[in-house]
């Protein structure tokens, strides 16, 4: 048994025989459902997902409480018919209050650790690895096995993180899973120099698999950790916090790409057909932060900075297929032939970068909502020339005793390149009216429409405009 789950079951064992009278066992959670349709002609299906979430509390005499949240999950598309048999366990933690010294809280086991004020975009939430199955629940995160150490004295707060097993991050299901991770391509045509005699002969390139390798950090202290603290106050009205972190990146970067050659058409026009496999690693950072939330009047700001440090420069290199050894092998042509060099593609600079969120909120009179945010830099872009600028906004009003709540203006813009707008571009409008029947239901019928140019999040997935329909009712 590993020794951190030696110690969680320790603990727990010690909390169970110190509690003489517990209290009743809570069980709450909820049934969900979303169904998502393209609007491409026939209406394909592009996502269907049931769940059942599960949480379990049990307060052991007010000096401690258990907490689990399990998912049971059936999948129809992206990922076609599948029931998930194996619960997945998203947080299973023991919390124990004034733990050793009065206002010391300590937690152990797997657990969500939110840090960062902004709303569902926290560049200074990077504990926990990102869970990006569904791209469009921003925010969502995996549990991780931690040691949570919390301080509260006077109006300060002090907080620290112990991981110490690294876990990846997780990519989108279905088509979608490359859209946070942009590995490069290769050319379509290369020029082949056959002999001294010929001219160079253009060989189209046709790549047959694509196949990646993850070169995952060693299970040790030193190389799979990671360590978080925070310090954090009020000051004139604003809760602030600031924060060191070293961590190893859930979303990984291509180290090296190898091609192999599966076969090659001699009759013109020339064609290689390729197998490529590419090799991921997870860098480490250094992540400085700084996040404050309050008030001016009625309405709501809020701000959260992360700069990011990078150990190391990563550079993707491209391991050329030998056509001449190939040749000779498979065809027995001892050809003196020449393959072109693809050239070496840094991925990952040893440069620092900010990234940062501003939004404010407000509640009219008549009761209709508006949230504004600006982010620079979303979750998966690295590099200080690889950020983009996003604009998000929702103004949502609810009718009918509340019973009806209208979403009409909903959406996002981004731009990846200010001198050229036009060609660099994105745009979302996500319209959604949601219904709720009574306090434990929410029936919601909404839209994905996208429209964008150029590269990044939004330019690849203008061809997904969808309709959705979820319904979630809790108990």
């Amino acid at each position: 048994m590993k020794p951190f789950y030696f110690l969680s079951l320790l603990i727990a064992c010690s909390l169970f025989s110190l509690a003489k009278a517990q209290e009743s066992l809570q069980i709450r959670g909820s049934i969900f459902t979303d169904n998502r349709v393209f609007t491409r002609s026939n209406l394909p299906w592009s996502w269907n997902e049931n769940r059942l979430d599960v949480q379990l509390e049990q307060k052991l005499e007010g000096k401690a409480r258990v907490m689990a949240d399990v998912w049971l999950r059936n999948f129809g598309s992206p990922v076609g018919s599948k029931t998930i048999i194996d619960p997945e366990v998203r947080e299973a933690y023991i919390e124990v209050y004034d733990f050793l010294i009065k206002g010391l809280d300590l937690r152990a086991g797997r657990q969500r650790i939110k840090w960062g004020t902004a709303d569902k975009i926290n560049p200074t939430d990077v504990i926990n690895p990102y869970d990006a199955e569904d791209i469009w629940d921003f925010g969502r995160h995996l549990g991780s096995e931690a040691v949570d150490l919390k301080y509260y004295r006077n109006k300060w707060r002090f907080e620290a993180v112990w991981v110490p097993y690294f876990r990846k991050a997780r990519l989108p299901l279905g088509d979608l899973k490359n859209v946070f991770m942009n590995y490069g391509s290769l050319p379509e045509v290369i020029m082949v120099n056959v002999s001294d005699t010929l001219p160079l002969l253009p060989f189209g390139l046709y790549v047959n698999s694509f196949s990646l390798s993850d070169n995952l950090p060693s299970s040790d202290l030193v190389h799979s950790g990671s360590w978080s603290f925070k310090v954090g106050s009020q000051i004139a009205g604003f809760d602030f916090s600031l924060s060191y972190q070293y961590i190893r990146d859930g979303f990984p970067v291509p180290a090296s790409t190898k091609i192999g050659i599966d076969s090659i058409d001699l009759t013109f026009p020339f064609n290689a057909y390729l197998n490529t496999t590419t090799t991921l690693v997870y860098p480490r950072f250094h992540v400085a932060g700084l996040d404050l939330a309050g008030s001016i009047g009625n309405v709501g700001i809020w701000f959260e900075a992360a700069a990011f440090f990078p150990q190391e420069k990563i550079v993707h290199t491209i391991v050329e297929p030998d056509m001449k050894d190939f040749l000779l092998r498979n065809y027995g042509l001892n050809y003196n032939i020449h393959t072109p060099e693809f050239p070496d593609n840094t991925v990952l600079e040893k440069k620092p970068w900010v990234q940062y969120v501003a939004g404010a909120d407000y509640t009219f009179r008549e009761g209709t909502y508006v949230n504004f945010q600006f982010a620079h830099g979303f979750f998966h872009e690295r590099g200080k020339d690889n950020l983009n600028d996003y604009f998000l906004f929702r103004a949502e009003k609810s009718i009918f005793d509340n019973k009806l709540k209208l979403a009409l203006l909903s959406g996002g813009v981004a731009v990846s390149d200010w001198e050229a707008v036009g060609d660099n571009y994105g745009m979302i409008y996500t319209p959604e009216i949601t219904y709720r029947p009574n306090d434990n239901a929410e029936i919601s019928l909404g839209a994905r429409l996208i429209d964008a140019r150029g590269a990044g999040l939004l330019p690849s997935l203008k061809e997904k405009d969808e309709v959705f329909f979820k319904i979630t009712c809790s108990f």
